[in-house]
């Protein structure tokens, strides 16, 4: 019976023991837990542009391409380019009534420099053995890019990740080749202003 009461008494001293521990703990941390708040979690901030979904023909409206154009002929209208589900690309048809010209122009993302570069190259060399003679370059805002061709003749430019196309096709010869270069310098001038954020940091 003494025992009992002895070990119980133990008992019910450790208690009061652990109990005081619990007490103490809280009057410690209590002002890290009611005078400060918690600290929020950093949320990570991506910067994306708002037009990274860009649409060319809206980009580069018709009246804006036609104005810079070799061309001699009405400009007629402006579509989506090579299909009307692709974006990137725009097509701007010239048209008289025994006459038709046009201007494609589209900005293709290769997913990286690196695919960007190989095709370019690949595009410089198929230029180069079809028409025996190697493309002239051109140099657009810093970017070095080449032009080729006659009638059917254009401008490549490797842009980060992305290969830029402005390609002419009519009125040959009334329209030189010269003459779609040139025009072709200047709409690259432009695409490249409006969407350089795709490319530059």
């Amino acid at each position: 019976m003494i025992l009992s009461v002895v070990f119980f008494m133990k008992k019910k001293c450790i208690t009061v023991i652990t109990l005081c521990g619990v007490l103490l703990l809280m009057v410690i941390t209590a002002p890290n837990i009611l005078g400060q708040p918690k600290p929020k979690p950093k949320i990570a901030v991506t910067k994306v542009p708002a037009q990274s979904n860009f649409v060319m023909c809206d980009v580069m409206p018709g009246a804006a391409v036609a104005a810079k154009a070799p061309f001699t002929i009405p400009f007629k209208n402006a579509e989506a380019w090579p299909t009307a589900g692709i974006k990137t690309g725009c097509k701007y048809i010239f048209k008289s009534n025994d006459e038709e010209a046009g201007i494609t122009i589209g900005l293709t993302d290769l997913g990286s420099n690196k695919n960007a570069l190989a095709s370019y190259k690949n595009a410089w060399q198929a230029s180069k053995d079809l028409w025996d003679e190697a493309p002239a370059s051109v140099i657009v805002l810093k970017d070095t890019g080449f032009f080729a061709g006659k009638d059917e003749c254009g401008i490549k430019l490797q842009l980060g990740k992305y290969i830029l196309d402005i390609n002419f096709k009519g009125q040959f010869p009334d329209v030189s080749d010269q003459q779609k270069k040139e025009s072709g310098i200047v709409l690259a001038q432009m695409v490249m202003e409006k969407l350089k954020y795709l490319w530059m940091p």
